[in-house]
């Protein structure tokens, strides 16, 4: 997200006070945040705004945010109860866009569970998807989760092709998020193969872009991987 697409995601909310979409984007600020106990309220009061008024495509998106935040707090069996509602109601409205923001949570479920080959198979239906009606940040986030699971397999080389193609991808959509968070990828796979300048050097870089567009959970995660990397090259 550009720096002007994340300020107008916080100040959504003053916009379409007492609406569904109200709660929808105050949840979106909240998981830019990485509140996730907070993203989720936001999102379950969005989704009961557009059960009552019977906006199908409100609906998918909150459940699919819900469900997100309920997997960074651990609740899996939450996580998986949401993203399926939500990827049945982006089929009913025959919506390809809602369904490949579910696959790729569906796919982060998985890997949660460690069933890669099953993550791997949604991501690259995600990404495959994206790529064919040109949704580059689509495309993009879901490069970065078959990159996710590559590294967690151990194919390091494969990890980083793939975080290298979804920059290019995430740059032309101009996701500097998406890039960050690609750097920091980039930035492990160097600290796994005990290349500390250069996984320092990532991270800080990837931590300056969230800190300017007030990305917490990216600066946070920089912020403890630059320590990692501080402790061991002590050691």
């Amino acid at each position: 997200a550009s720096k002007l697409a994340v300020e107008a995601v916080y100040r959504a909310p003053q916009i379409a006070e007492r609406t569904g979409w109200a709660h929808h984007w105050r949840g979106r600020s909240h998981q830019l945040r990485g509140e996730a106990d907070k993203a989720a309220a936001s999102y379950a009061e969005a989704a009961r705004h557009h059960l009552g008024q019977k906006e199908s495509r409100g609906l998918a998106l909150a459940r699919i945010g819900e469900g997100w935040a309920q997997l960074q707090m651990g609740r899996m069996d939450a996580a998986d109860a949401l993203t399926a509602e939500a990827l049945g109601v982006s089929r009913d409205l025959e919506d390809q866009g809602i369904e490949v923001l579910a696959l790729r949570e569906r796919a982060w479920l998985e890997q949660q569970r460690r069933n890669f080959d099953g993550a791997e198979i949604l991501f690259t239906r995600a990404a495959n998807f994206s790529s064919k009606h040109d949704n580059k940040r689509g495309q993009g986030e879901a490069l970065l989760g078959q990159a996710y699971v590559s590294r967690r397999r151990g194919e390091l080389d494969e990890a980083v092709e793939i975080y290298r193609e979804a920059i290019e991808v995430l740059q032309e959509a101009d996701d500097l998020l998406g890039v960050a968070r690609a750097w920091l990828g980039i930035g492990t796979v160097k600290r796994q193969r005990c290349e500390f300048e250069e996984a320092e050097e990532l991270y800080k870089r990837a931590m300056a872009v969230a800190e300017e567009l007030g990305a917490t959970d990216i600066v946070m995660e920089a912020r403890y991987r630059i320590g990692d990397v501080a402790r061991r090259t002590r050691d």
